[in-house]
Order: C-alpha cells, then structure tokens, then sequence
C-alpha cells in the first residue's frame, strides 16, 4: 500500500465549522497539528477495512449485534493499567452474555483511546471559557486550566497509542477468556429461583470460558474476539491530521470507527463534509429535532453511492424515552422508503439526562435506559426492521453515577463516587445488569437456547 501524507488541501476547510474551541495562539495550534501529520497511524487501514466488512455483513445477513460503550469523556490521568482492564472486561463480559444468549456473533467497538474533547450546548462564543470543560484534549478540567493549550493535542495522541497497545497486549495474552467477578458483585437478579450467588457466578463462568468468546470448536484455541476503537471525529484539526491517503482514498487512522454528534450533523457545515470523504465506518447520532427529511438529505450527502459502499453509515438513535414512539416511526420508514440500508443503533443515555434538585448532580435512571431500548427494539421490530446495536456511556469501575439497578442507587448516593468529568455512566453493577436484561428482549420466541445453562438467563 502506498501511503501519502503530502499537503492536502482539505474540503472540510471550506464550511463552516460548529464546536470547536477558540484557540489563543493559531500558530501554536499549526505548530501542534504539523507535529501530529508526522506521527504514526495509530490504527492499520486493515481495521478500517475490516470492521467496515463486519458491520457490512451485520446488515445484510441480519444477524450479529454491536456493543459500544465506553467513557462520556476519557481522561488522561485514566491511563492505567487497571482502569483500561476494567473497561476491556466489562465490554468482553457484556458481549460474552449477548452472544451467547443470542447465538450471534457480538461486534465490540470500544469508547476508548480518543474520546478526549466533549461537544457543549453552550456557545464558547459568548461565554467565559473557563465555565465549560470541552475534554482533556483542548484544557485542564480545574478551572484554573480552562485555557485551550494544542500541545494537549499531542499528549491526547501519545495517550490514546499507550491506551491502543495495552488494550492489543492484554488480547494477545489471552483477556479473552473472562472468568472473573469482582467479589462484592450480587448476581442474584439473573432469574427469580432462589438458587446461591456462587450458583450464578459459576454459571455466567461457563459461559465466558467455553462459549461466544472462547468456543473450541474441537481445537483449544479460543475464538480471535476484536476490540476496535471509536470516538466522536469532533476537533475537525486533528481528525485531519490523523487522516492519511492510502492508495487514491482517505482513512481516518486515528479509530476505525467515528461518529458525528447532534450538534454537528448540518447539512452544509464542516463535520458532514469532513465524513463524508473517508472511507471509515461512520456514526451519525439522531436525536428528537432531526426531520425525516433531513435525515434522507444527509445520508444521500454522505453516503451518494451506498451499493458500493455497504457498512458506512450507522444511525445511533438518542431520543429520550418520552420521544421514541414520536421519532423513531418517522425515521425509519424515511430510511425504508430511500433503501438506505443503514444499521440502527440505540443510545439510550444522552437523551434521558438530567439534574437532580436536590444536589445539582446529572444523572440517569438505570429503568428508564432500559425502558428506551425496550421501546426503540419494539418499534423496529414493528416496522419490519432491525436493531443492529446499542451505544452506551458505562464504566467498568464502582461509580455512584446513575441511580436505580441492582444495587439500588439513590440520589443522595451520586456524590459518593461521581467521578466522570462530564455525563453519568453506568457502574459495572448496572452494565451488566442491563446487558442480561438485554439478552431476554434480544432472544426472540422462535429462537431456541442452544445451552441450558444459559436458559434462565434468556427466560427469567
């Protein structure tokens, strides 16, 4: 493959340009960014390729499901050993119980290793800029460090390739095979028999270690489980400068998979240009104030060519729960009338947040993201479509974020242990909770358990 990284004169330059932070110094930023072209890919175009042919086959076989999840908003002094392992086991765990229960393949696309800048609803314009953290790409979280610095830029870099290789380290040396429950972890929701925690730990065990994610298929090697990064393309400067030529076509190198935000999704504006010339596998997230019409606008924009391009374009739906039955119907029968064949995917978070009176912390009710993923996959399946997916902000690590699940977080608890810098996730408790939850709504009547022991967490 050739790769070039002469000067392009990108056409996203030439639009205007939505969330980006006002930078003090413009050559400082230059300097950053020629800096960043001169870096390695941190990502093959191999990825690209392939998890665009996964995601490819996802809509046309009609099987096989997408997990993605991760932070709100990485942090830099996240990058640790432990903490990366929390969240690569939480994501291998959830995809183990939803392939296994459902007996198909679970396509892994990770938060992590990017997510460094954070869109805002504010407009940096007309405020002071130390009121808003936009991500430890652009400033500090303290507000004392609310000055956008680029030389961020470049640690962001070097922190999402330190993130990248242990991530490639642990599944070269077998994290695959997840048999491990934190001790303080009460799995006595799976089903309503009144049999020990010891009883489920060991049988959500079998199914770690021999099925989905290590089957044998007569031999001892277990089955080769990808984790590909993702992250919202947002700081459209450094999406270029991580954007290579390789044979006559764009990549982004910097994650297989971006996506574009709610507040960047314009029609004439820099973000859907800029998507629409790599060859990556894109996100668009659809949120409430999204017509129809805008919506078959923006994929003909996009994606002008889709028989020739399958796997581009996943729609991640975030309505809010009180919006689905309203939005969700008018989208996708737009979608069906234009013969897009686009993967759906539920983001059940972003738009069920909100704040609590009595203490001013955000947060989410673990019934409600629930309740929004019943209803999203109830109006698919009535419209004759198909969820392909579900787009969460989770962590692997005890945190008192978003109330409600197993262990029965209240609002009075969120200042225990609310350490994201921006939006609440969900703790490990309630992650997989949720994806058990999942795996009873995913499996269909017709669908036959192929494992008994699996069979109470697929009936309950």
């Amino acid at each position: 493959m050739e790769d070039s990284q002469e000067e392009r004169n990108p056409s996203w330059k030439n639009f205007p340009i939505q969330q980006q932070p006002i930078w003090p110094d413009k050559a400082e930023l230059e300097s950053a960014i020629e800096t960043i072209k001169t870096f390695p890919p941190l990502v093959s175009t191999a990825e690209v390729i392939q998890l665009r042919e996964e995601l490819a086959a996802i809509e046309r076989d009609g099987k096989g499901f997408i997990l993605q999840g991760g932070d709100c908003a990485e942090r830099f002094l996240d990058l640790k050993d432990h903490v990366i392992e929390s969240k690569i086991r939480l994501l291998l765990q959830m995809a183990s119980v939803l392939g296994h229960s459902t007996q198909e393949h679970c396509t892994i696309i990770a938060r992590i290793a990017g997510q460094y800048g954070k869109p805002r609803s504010s407009n940096p314009k007309t405020e002071d800029v130390r009121a808003v953290f936009r991500g430890d790409n652009i400033h500090g979280y303290d507000v004392g460090q609310r000055r956008p610095d680029p030389q961020r830029l470049v640690r962001g870099y070097f922190t999402s390739a330190a993130s990248l290789n242990y991530i490639r380290t642990l599944m070269k040396d077998g994290f695959e095979r997840i048999t491990h429950f934190p001790q303080s972890w009460d799995l006595s929701f799976i089903n309503s028999k009144k049999e020990s925690m010891v009883a489920h730990k060991e049988t959500i065990s079998r199914i770690f270690d021999n099925t989905y994610l290590c089957r044998h298929n007569n031999t001892e090697e277990p089955t080769k489980t990808n984790i590909y990064s993702s992250h919202e393309a947002i700081l459209l400067d450094y999406e270029d400068a991580m954007t290579r030529e390789v044979n006559g076509k764009l990549y982004n190198l910097s994650a297989p998979f971006v996506w574009i935000g709610d507040r960047t999704r314009q029609l004439d504006h820099a973000h859907v240009e800029y998507v629409r010339t790599i060859e990556n596998p894109i996100g668009i997230k659809v949120g409430p104030t999204m017509e129809p019409e805008e919506l078959i606008m923006l994929l003909r924009l996009i994606w002008p060519h889709p028989e020739k391009s399958p796997g581009k374009v996943t729609l991640i739906t975030r309505y809010g729960i009180n919006n689905v039955e309203k939005c969700l119907p008018r989208h996708i029968e737009a979608v069906q009338r234009a013969r897009f064949k686009v993967l759906w995917v539920c983001d059940p978070c972003h738009g069920n947040t909100r704040v609590c009176k009595e203490n001013g912390f955000k947060t989410r009710d673990f019934k409600t993201i629930f309740e929004e993923i019943s209803k999203v996959l109830a109006v698919h399946r009535r419209l004759g479509s198909r969820l392909s997916g579900i787009h969460l902000e989770m962590t692997g690590d005890d945190v008192t974020e978003c109330v409600g699940g197993i262990q029965n977080i209240k609002e009075d608890d969120l200042p225990t242990r609310f350490e994201s810098y921006c939006d609440p996730r969900l703790n490990y408790s309630q992650s997989m909770e949720l994806s058990l939850q999942m795996a009873k709504i995913l499996c269909s009547e017709d669908k036959k358990v192929v494992n008994p022991s699996s069979e109470s967490i697929v009936k309950g």
